[in-house]
């Protein structure tokens, strides 16, 4: 099984969800199709990880819910206590950011401009989906087992990554701005 299956389990494992739940608790964190949700739900009840039942909405179409099955539930606990891959950097920015010196400083500086505005925005949607998460907590997270303590959690990590981000890009702007570049030692 892939991550994403073992992070549906997970999801599946706290409560019974309809893909498109899993879809909204999965989207803060990983970009997911909606495809590959319901190929992996299938493929997961399939090897009778979780079971499903229709049910009927009054006014809206009908919906299937997952449960997870006692297999899934064994399945879900010894991934938990498996060691972690590492973890994969794909991002393009990364690499932009190495090539930088071969490009003007009219440019370079363009590319950690236009980075600070996408991180700003980031941290704008980050605060909006902490926002809501307190809403729907009365503002009081009563109990760590449950996923809203994980989101809740992910969600603060994003956003203190998201600013660590902005004040490096602004590190570079300001190495940038200087006649000669000294190797500085980085501001923390």
């Amino acid at each position: 099984m892939n991550t994403i299956s073992y992070g549906i389990l997970g999801i599946i494992n706290a409560h019974s969800s309809s893909g498109y739940d899993i879809m909204n608790y999965l989207k803060p964190f990983r970009e997911v199709k909606h495809s590959q949700i319901y190929r992996t739900l299938a493929n997961l009840e399939k090897d009778e990880f979780v079971t499903s039942e229709i049910v009927e909405q009054a006014d809206k179409p009908n919906k299937k819910v997952y449960t997870i099955t006692e297999k899934g539930k064994e399945v879900i606990e010894e991934w938990f206590y498996q060691p972690n891959a590492p973890a994969l950097l794909r991002d393009e920015f990364v690499l932009k950011a190495f090539l930088v010196g071969l490009q003007d400083k009219a440019e370079a500086k363009q590319l950690f401009n236009e980075r600070i505005k996408y991180l700003e925005k980031k941290a704008r949607v980050c605060n909006e989906r902490l926002d809501i998460l307190k809403a729907d907590c009365d503002g009081v997270l009563t109990d760590f087992q449950t996923l809203e303590f994980g989101r809740y959690i992910l969600l603060q990590q994003l956003l203190h990554q998201t600013y660590v981000d902005i004040r490096w890009c602004q590190w570079v702007l300001d190495l940038l701005d200087k006649d000669k570049l000294n190797f500085l030692t980085y501001p923390f």
